[in-house]
């Protein structure tokens, strides 16, 4: 019986130096059913073209040209016009190992999980293959709720859980939702809620998605405005999480949000970065948290009061501990 077909979601925008080894490698795939969903995000080098010439190449290959909306954008033209039963992404300027979407889609389909997660290991901008990170050493199964904790354990643990390119979904998981449109750290807002409902995801150790980091902190390390997206992600799960009644889940959040803010605080000032674009979302994360004032209790209340009443206190504490 033929597997089911995987739709490789993978918005392109300004990678012509990355998309040959990025399609090619997913076009490799030990797992061939596919259907590899290019979205042109209105790329101003020659990727627009390239895109072309691998439908050319692979009837699997599938391209969309549109305006440029960003990367959450093209993903969710891609969840639109995808076909497969069950959906990947992956960003143009990365690569996979051969067998990757074979292991995640024989993980889903051992442990009749709604999704599977794997590794990933960062590579140098020529390809070199550096360090692994992965959530668990052996395979694992767990629910979707007890998926949003494990993205506490640690920084390494939280990019696991929520980046979109790790892991393999049953397209289903998507019915109602989509990415943010016009906003940094997209994942941040939509991969933990979208796998909350999940009775089981699969989780592998094996590191089969291969990032391309020193492109990707280059860009990142610059410091905008806009850094502060990730606030608005935050927030977004808050609200998600009181709506489902998970106390827990809401404090964590808002404590991690909390620390986050602090750290990019500090980057903030030493960008130049005006102190009003900062303070103003101190005000909305103070309230949101307001939302839900009977959860407030013992050391998130303390942090909570010092940090909208006296900001410069808290920072002060919080550099003192971070040094």
């Amino acid at each position: 019986m033929e597997k089911g077909l995987v739709s490789v979601i993978v918005p392109v925008y300004n990678v012509e130096q990355y998309l040959d080894a990025c399609v090619r490698s997913i076009l490799g795939q030990t797992y061939t059913n596919l259907e590899v969903i290019l979205v042109d995000d209105e790329s101003p080098d020659n990727c627009g073209k390239l895109c072309d010439d691998f439908a050319r190449e692979d009837a699997r290959v599938r391209v969309i040209h549109q305006k440029n909306m960003g990367i959450s954008g093209a993903r969710n033209t891609g969840i639109d016009a995808a076909s497969g039963e069950f959906l990947t992404f992956a960003d143009s300027d990365d690569e996979l190992c051969p067998d990757e979407i074979e292991r995640l889609m024989d993980a889903l389909v051992k442990n009749a999980a709604d999704a599977a997660a794997c590794g990933f290991q960062y590579i140098s901008e020529d390809g070199e293959k550096q360090e692994s990170v992965s959530l668990v050493s052996s395979p694992e199964t767990i629910s979707g709720r007890d998926f949003q904790f494990r993205y506490f354990d640690s920084y390494e643990a939280s990019i696991y859980c929520m980046v979109a390119w790790n892991k393999l979904y049953r397209a289903g998981l998507f019915q109602g939702l989509r990415y943010p449109v016009g906003k940094l750290h997209e994942d941040e807002d939509l991969t933990l809620r979208l796998l909350y409902p999940a009775k089981r995801i699969a989780l592998t150790g094996y590191p089969g998605y291969l990032y391309r980091i020193k492109l990707k902190t280059s860009i990142m390390g610059t410091f905008s405005e806009r850094r502060f997206d990730l606030f608005d992600a935050y927030i977004s799960r808050m609200r998600f999480y009181a709506a489902h009644g998970e106390e827990e889940l809401w404090k964590m959040t808002l404590m991690h949000a909390l620390h986050m803010f602090e750290e990019d605080l500090a980057l903030a000032r030493k960008s130049g970065i005006e102190e009003s674009v900062p303070e103003r979302y101190r005000r909305k994360i103070a309230i949101a948290a307001r939302e839900q004032s009977r959860w407030i209790r013992g050391r998130l209340k303390a942090e909570l009061a010092l940090s909208i009443r006296t900001p410069a206190l808290y920072h002060g504490l919080w550099r003192l501990k971070n040094r």
